[in-house]
């Protein structure tokens, strides 16, 4: 079973939790250090940075030790990449609204969170998803700008699963 199977079920322990939650801290901090060069300028992005929330999680769970991964955030080497990167950020957020639900049900879990980084932007969630997608809009218009888009959000996906296979 993967974390995503365990949330789903309700099965996932508080040490995957944590775990999970930690890894997030560290993937976001990273993929944040990397995207501020290109991205620095725009307001959203300062405003939908995570890792203020995922220290609460981890104040609240008592994680003392962050596990250190030897992790990096994946190169970027231009905005319309930092933007397509930002694209997988903010659609984890959109779907982390699911998995605020079903975490809530997992007592051992609820007991010790209040789920700062997966309750995302609340009930702002959907209307902020619809902002992003409208600087999208505006800021990827050519064919090169559409490709490195999406070079920015395959390598921030693969960049993810490395760091949840360590």
């Amino acid at each position: 079973y993967s974390l995503g199977d365990k949330i789903m079920a309700g099965t996932i322990s508080p040490e995957e939790y944590g775990t999970l939650i930690a890894k997030n801290y560290i993937f976001h901090v990273e993929m944040e250090h990397a995207l501020e060069f290109f991205l620095k300028d725009l307001q959203e992005f300062h405003s939908r940075r995570k890792t203020q929330l995922l220290l609460k999680d981890i104040s609240e769970l008592g994680i003392k030790n962050l596990p250190l991964k030897k992790f990096s955030a994946p190169p970027f080497t231009n905005r319309a990449e930092a933007l397509g990167a930002m694209y997988v950020l903010e659609g984890a957020t959109l779907g982390s609204a699911i998995i605020y639900r079903q975490l809530l049900k997992n007592r051992e879990i609820s007991s010790k969170s209040s789920f700062h980084y997966y309750k995302g932007y609340g009930h702002e969630t959907g209307t902020r998803w619809k902002v992003f997608l409208r600087i999208l809009e505006l800021e990827i218009q050519s064919e090169s700008d559409k490709h490195n888009a999406v070079s920015g959000a395959v390598k921030t996906f693969q960049a993810f699963e490395e760091l949840l296979k360590m």
